[in-house]
């Protein structure tokens, strides 16, 4: 048995996953100063699976602990517990790591990440792994929990922040926890006392998914013009239209699969898994397509099918055919 450094019963086999890597690093940071009595890098060792034979973690996790009785062995990118194949110059030796698994040496906090939604629970080194150590899995943030996040982190910094600046907020960054603690820590250091809508708009720039959000919402709102001038901006940004009507495509697909999935029953965070999106992704389609039937999504759907067509198969002016499908659809 081994305790963390407050004397509580410690596991010292981990396996961190999930897509949302600044979360992981925190949860490994967390488990990493529970359980050692000191940092220090001598003690803290960090391997990249994708070119670290096996062998190698394992002595590792053997040797005994530099001037202390206890280190930490953090392997990245652990792909082999998940169903995804990687190019690698290592042959990893899957048998020789299980039997590691079974017999760890407690000493050693032992803590793997994959970086990935879901682990292979097929496989026998997943199904060891959960036998013998811990397994945690980071979600992505909630909106709620990422509006919790920002009234925090602001009221740490002795900042105010209004709700409809934390919703902006949300809505240019897609509601992604790195991009949100990014551009929380750049306001909270350009703002004297509170964080506003104006100071968003000059501090966080929409992302590409975010500007795509907004002019499919003209689109389907019918603001031609409105539409026309976003659709103008984009391409002084270097936005191709191809590209753009991918997207929108997309966004039309997420509409229509939204309204559909609504209509039985199911509800936003039920939406939200079985179409693998952010919940707050299937809150703002919700909202966009409540006054909509399917079947007039489903005829917008058909003018962007032609029009992706027209798009590939002509030598005209894409940008003006763009525009065309703009004032048509």
């Amino acid at each position: 048995m081994n305790y963390n450094k407050n004397g509580d019963l410690m596991n010292t086999l981990y396996l961190i996953y999930g897509e949302n890597r600044i979360r992981i690093d925190e949860k490994v940071n967390e488990l990493t100063r529970q359980y050692l009595k000191e940092i220090d890098e001598f003690n803290r060792i960090v391997f990249d699976y994708i070119d670290t034979p096996v062998e190698m973690i394992i002595e590792e996790c053997l040797t005994l602990p530099f001037l202390s009785d206890r280190k930490v062995v953090i392997v990245n990118d652990t792909f082999s517990f998940t169903s995804e194949k990687k190019r690698t110059n290592v042959d990893h030796n899957i048998n020789l790591l299980i039997e590691y698994l079974e017999e760890k040496n407690d000493d050693t906090l032992l803590i793997f990440v994959a970086n990935s939604e879901k682990l292979d629970s097929r496989k026998k080194l997943t199904k060891t792994m959960k036998k013998n150590g811990k397994v945690i899995e980071i979600e992505a943030m909630n909106e709620r929990e990422l509006r919790d996040y920002i009234f925090d982190s602001a009221s740490k910094e002795s900042v105010h922040i209004s709700n409809d600046a934390v919703e902006e907020l949300i809505k240019r960054t897609d509601a992604d926890y790195s991009r949100v603690k990014s551009e929380l820590e750049k306001l909270t250091l350009y703002v004297e006392n509170e964080i506003t809508i104006t100071d968003i708009d000059d501090i966080v720039s929409k992302s590409l998914e975010a500007n795509v959000f907004s002019l499919t919402d003209l689109i389907l709102k019918n603001q031609k013009q409105e539409a026309v001038e976003t659709f103008r901006d984009l391409i002084l940004q270097k936005e191709e239209p191809i590209k753009l009507l991918g997207l929108i495509s997309s966004q039309f697909r997420l509409y229509y699969q939204t309204k559909i999935l609504s209509s039985e029953g199911l509800r936003q965070d039920e939406i939200a898994k079985q179409l693998k999106v952010h919940p707050y992704r299937v809150k703002l389609a919700l909202s966009a397509v409540s006054r909509y039937s399917l079947d007039n999504l489903l005829k917008k759907m058909v003018v962007i099918r032609d029009m992706d067509y027209e798009l590939k198969s002509t030598y005209l002016d894409s940008e003006a055919l763009f525009e065309i499908f703009i004032n048509k659809i």
